[in-house]
């Protein structure tokens, strides 16, 4: 059974816009994009789109490629006092000139929406199940709640270690019970498959097409697809073949559709959070 991403997301969105209705607050939104990287234009527009469906102000900056990262800086430290902004994001990647930690980090944790300051990652993985989760950790625990799937004693791999998916996902699903198994780039193949055969639930979020083979997985199994590429075509298509998948998986998101329009969902979510603290 596909898990149907754009619903659960559009139910959040929802969501959000009678709470924001309902405490009759209008939050903005600054998204600061460095460069005209096209991806990165089409992700900006889904978080615009989202934002307005929900009544959020956007407020996008745009600076060119070759911008210092003093510029960078003044410009996210002016937002931080900015008391009509509640929220600001940094369009990721950044050009390689600039440091990208020291970006993310110049934006008050009060107003991080993305979760990616230290401050606000500390305190997620100090405490996960009351903290602000990033949003594409929230939108993979969305998916596995709409399976109605009991996740204590689960045998769960995550493919990927980084910060954005395999990290933060780890320590989620660990407070809610799960048995995790985390395989990376250095992981021999042989430990993968093993890994793969046993899995209850599958993480995928590397950005490899066909990292995993689906004869690998056990009759039953949950995949939850992050991973997005482009195949031999030019189209869009996650880490895992999802139509041979399919005759192993109880439960499979699909890309796209899957954890994309969930993870803008739960960003806008977190943008809520923000402004009834602010």
């Amino acid at each position: 059974m596909i898990i149907d991403g754009k619903q659960i997301a559009q139910e959040q969105l929802n969501i959000v816009k009678n709470k924001l209705q309902s405490l009759d607050i209008s939050p903005t939104l600054m998204i600061i994009q460095v460069g005209d990287d096209y991806a990165s234009t089409t992700y900006i527009q889904r978080k615009i789109n989202a934002c307005h469906a929900t009544n959020i102000t956007t407020k996008l900056v745009k600076l060119d490629e070759h911008a210092q990262e003093e510029t960078v800086i003044k410009l996210v430290q002016q937002a931080n006092l900015d008391l009509a902004i509640q929220a600001i994001l940094i369009q990721l990647p950044l050009p390689q000139h600039i440091n990208t930690p020291v970006i993310l980090n110049t934006v008050l944790p009060s107003k991080d929406p993305d979760c990616l300051t230290y401050q606000n990652l500390g305190h997620f993985y100090l405490n996960p199940l009351q903290a602000m989760m990033p949003p594409t950790t929230q939108a993979i625990m969305l998916a596995l709640n709409a399976t109605k799937t009991c996740l204590v004693g689960k045998k769960t791999l995550i493919v990927g270690f980084g910060l954005l998916v395999g990290k933060p996902i780890t320590i989620a699903l660990t407070c809610h019970g799960t048995t995790t198994t985390i395989c990376h780039r250095t992981t021999q193949h042989h430990h993968l498959v093993k890994a793969a055969q046993e899995a209850d639930i599958i993480i995928s979020g590397t950005g490899k097409p066909d990292i995993l083979d689906p004869d690998w997985f056990k009759q039953g199994v949950i995949v939850i697809d992050v991973g997005i590429c482009r195949d031999h075509r030019d189209k869009i298509r996650g880490d895992i073949d999802t139509e041979k998948a399919k005759q192993k998986a109880a439960f499979i998101t699909a890309t796209p559709g899957g954890i994309g329009p969930l993870t803008v969902a739960c960003l806008i979510s977190n943008i809520l959070k923000l402004s009834i603290h602010d």
